[in-house]
């Protein structure tokens, strides 16, 4: 039961850390879309 838990554990962090890379990727497109959209 324990290694379940482990396991499920550290699904968890690693689909968060996913998603808050993804998001900060994004971001910094959004950034660079408006800096060229603001520039012109």
């Amino acid at each position: 039961m324990r290694r379940a838990g482990v396991v499920a554990l550290n699904t968890f962090r690693e689909a968060v850390r996913d998603r808050v890379l993804y998001n900060l990727v994004f971001f910094a497109l959004l950034m660079m879309v408006a800096a060229i959209a603001v520039g012109q």
